[in-house]
């Protein structure tokens, strides 16, 4: 981490203990990295969110999938807080995947 130019902080938006451990992963980059390491949220498993159409016997059921503990807005405020980038992924679909910046 001493030398690294760039990270990805990344949580699960279905598990608010994911997404509150970012403070201590944020102080610890503070402490042990590079000064100038450029960083960003990434929220992953954003396909875990809406709903689908099933039909069965009496005709179309509307399944909601909101397994979703963080919402959108309150990772993007974290990294507005910090300054820093934020992005939703899904690594099952590939959504955003290509997306997220590796490079400065």
């Amino acid at each position: 981490m001493f030398r690294a130019i760039g990270g990805l902080i990344v949580y699960d938006v279905t598990s608010r203990e994911s997404f509150d451990s970012i403070t201590r992963w944020l102080g610890e980059i503070e402490n042990h990295a590079n000064e100038k390491i450029v960083l960003s949220i990434v929220g992953n498993k954003a396909d875990l969110t809406g709903s689908i159409l099933l039909s069965d016997c009496f005709g179309l059921i509307n399944i909601f999938l909101e397994k979703r503990c963080v919402s959108f807005q309150e990772g993007m405020d974290l990294a507005k807080k910090h300054n820093l980038r934020f992005f939703e992924t899904s690594a099952k679909t590939g959504m955003n995947v290509d997306n997220v910046p590796l490079s400065c």
